[in-house]
């Protein structure tokens, strides 16, 4: 009989941002939040196949000390799943904690086992599902323990596992980090790779993805929410994992609607005139007018002469800008490499240009040998400079890389 788990992370309930309140004063991107929440749980009771247990896979929480709203408004969704007969496993993420080891994290106050509702705010924690299947929990800080805590598995079992941290894709040699990411925690490739586990269900990236591709059946759900653009683009919702009595898993993506994010075409003002870029915002703002939800939008410019710059008409433009939630005017004057107006040979880089590619490399390398644990930090260096040396050869890469 297949074992039907609703599988999510990273809903960050309390995150805000400098927007307005909407009518009962909570911050709109905090009820962003909760909607978001409401209907993965609401999606989660009426789906068609019976769903036996949640996992979250933590930053449940935003904020290490959430507000008693938030508090009160999970407990709420929790208890909806458990008054449905749905159990529910959720562990501490790096958001849910503090640095301050002798105090709980956030999602301790979730905890309500006589309900059903099971929240690991220690370091690993086994649970049996049902006869036969287990899910071996480990919460983010039990992944900084010098010595992995030994997991109590049995080849009789199915064993699922869960934490919340940074994986190495071996796939790619990419690391799945996220942006925000106080005390973030690399999950040992050993880990990813373990076939004593039937499924690994990861939180932390915001992302939906398959680490190492479908056939190592790990995934990260993604987050519940985006972040403005600090998150990248992408469906949001849950995965439904169904697990078979053979052990073999099936992921079934399901989403859920979220506010619309524009991130317009960067503008190239280096031949334009100020009334040439009031044109251009114009055309690109009247695309993000076809939703009835407030949006958030980003628009870029760069190569402005400070000139130009005084000289857009900021009534207007903020009169454009007056349906979206947030409006992000960014100006930069760093050279681009334009491979348009240098098609005989896009390779030839400024002094200027490749001065400002090395300083970006510097500033890269040094933030991740400071924060990366020392078995991958080889692996990073070598990836970093082999990045080097395709931008000062005149490569155009992507921005992920």
């Amino acid at each position: 009989m297949t074992f039907n788990i609703a599988h999510f992370a990273d809903p960050h309930i309390g995150y805000k941002a400098k927007v307005k309140s909407n009518e009962s004063g909570t911050n709109i991107r905090v009820a962003d939040g909760y909607e978001a929440l409401r209907e993965i749980v609401e999606q989660i009771i009426t789906s068609d196949v019976k769903i036996d247990a949640v996992v979250i896979a933590g930053d449940l929480f935003h904020y290490s000390h959430p507000t008693i709203k938030d508090i009160s408004t999970v407990q709420y969704y929790m208890r909806e799943l458990a008054k449905h007969g749905i159990k529910v496993y959720i562990l501490a993420g790096n958001h849910d904690a503090t640095d301050i080891s002798s105090e709980l994290a956030a999602n301790a106050a979730i905890d309500d086992p006589d309900r059903g509702i099971f929240s690991l705010f220690g370091t690993y924690q086994k649970y049996e599902l049902e006869d036969g299947l287990l899910l071996h929990a480990m919460a983010h800080h039990g992944l900084s323990l010098e010595e992995t805590p030994t997991f109590e598995t049995s080849s009789k079992d199915i064993n699922i596992f869960t934490t919340h941290g940074a994986a190495l894709d071996p796939k790619n040699q990419e690391l799945m980090r996220c942006a925000d990411s106080p005390r973030e925690q690399i999950i040992p490739i050993d880990l990813v790779m373990d076939d004593i586990f039937s499924a690994k269900l990861l939180g932390h990236y915001h992302s939906r993805y398959a680490v190492g591709g479908e056939s190592l059946n790990t995934w990260y759900s993604g987050s519940t929410l985006r972040r403005g653009f600090s998150d990248g683009a992408g469906e949001r919702g849950w995965l439904l994992v169904q697990v078979e009595v053979d052990g073999s898993v099936k992921f079934t993506p399901k989403n859920i609607k979220q506010r619309p994010q524009y991130d317009l075409k960067t503008i190239d003002a280096a031949d334009l005139s100020a009334g040439d870029i009031m044109d251009l915002i114009e055309q690109h703002l009247e695309g993000t007018r076809e939703t009835d939800q407030a949006p958030i939008i980003r628009q870029k410019i760069i190569n402005t002469p400070r000139a130009i710059r005084e000289g857009l008409d900021r009534s207007r433009i903020n009169e454009l800008s007056q349906h979206a939630l947030q409006w992000q005017l960014e100006f930069s004057n760093i050279l681009q490499l334009n491979t348009e107006k240098n098609h005989d040979d896009p390779k030839q880089l400024s002094f200027a240009k490749k001065v400002n590619i090395v300083e970006q490399y510097s500033s890269w390398i040094k933030d991740y040998e400071k924060e990366i644990a020392s078995e991958y930090k080889d692996i990073v260096v070598a990836d970093a400079e082999a990045y080097l040396k395709r931008a000062l050869d005149g490569e155009v890469l992507d921005d992920h890389n």
